[in-house]
């Protein structure tokens, strides 16, 4: 049983990325605390067999978020049925390995398509009048990536740098109507992202990591979830711009690279 629990009761939230790691636990448990959700990713039927267990709160819709005009009619059709949203999350993120050597340029504009421009574009796009209430709370699921320099992960760690900085422009412009915007970034998590990653790094680098964390072990989706559901309440109401690291210790210099 969670220590901490939270009553989102007649709150809507769009989480993007919602089929799989830490957009699904998510979803999961914002279901849990009561409030309804538009779950977007480019696969659909993953987030169908949610659907079965909350079929009155969860409302999916298949997007490839480098679609960047794409979300208007989805995030329409989802007020129209369950009102206006009180914040999102953003945990859409791709990332291939690819040393400096053997990097093009559609390699780089590949991963900041998604990762980077699609967050921005989708904030636009969602803070707009008339979709989203007053005071929403949103968040980017950024990484610790963008402090520790990894080899081989150019394009991924400066797309997260790259969304933690744009952060800071955009709480600027956006609290004028309450809006809120906060990144969570953590260090290796179990995803399907990380264990691509695991596969392609070699040497079989997550097992490694997780003897070398100070804490002993990789993050899982439930260790992240918590952090970003504390954003999305009330509890945070006076946070904004800041980005909350999640990295069993990694930054403190006792770990190995992410």
């Amino acid at each position: 049983m969670q220590e901490v629990t939270f009553n989102f009761t007649g709150k809507n939230f769009a989480v993007i990325g919602a089929s799989s790691g830490i957009g699904k636990q998510v979803v999961l448990e914002l279901l849990d605390a009561g409030a309804n959700v538009l779950a977007v990713a480019r696969r659909k039927n993953l987030m169908d067999e949610i659907f079965k267990d909350y079929p009155n709160q969860i409302v999916t819709a298949k997007l490839d978020v480098t679609n960047y005009d794409g979300w208007n009619d989805i995030l329409k059709d989802f007020v129209a049925g369950k009102g206006k949203f009180n914040g999102s999350v953003y945990c859409a993120g791709i990332g291939t390995p690819t040393a400096l050597k053997s990097l093009e340029i559609d390699d780089l504009q590949k991963v900041m398509a998604t990762n980077f421009f699609g967050a921005v574009m989708f904030m636009k796009k969602f803070v707009r009048a008339g979709i989203v209430n007053g005071g929403s709370s949103n968040v980017w699921i950024s990484s610790a990536a963008a402090y520790i320099g990894t080899r081989g992960l150019t394009t991924y760690e400066a797309s997260k740098g790259a969304m933690t900085a744009a952060k800071r422009s955009i709480v600027c412009e956006i609290a004028n109507k309450k809006h809120r915007l906060n990144t969570v970034s953590p260090a290796w998590v179990e995803t399907p992202l990380a264990g691509d990653l695991n596969n392609s790094l070699g040497e079989n680098r997550a097992q490694n990591i997780s003897k070398s964390y100070p804490l002993g072990r990789i993050g899982k989706p439930d260790d992240i979830s918590g952090a970003i559901l504390f954003l999305l309440s009330e509890r945070a109401s006076w946070i904004t711009g800041t980005d909350i690291i999640i990295d069993g210790g990694a930054l403190t210099g006792g770990g190995d690279k992410l």
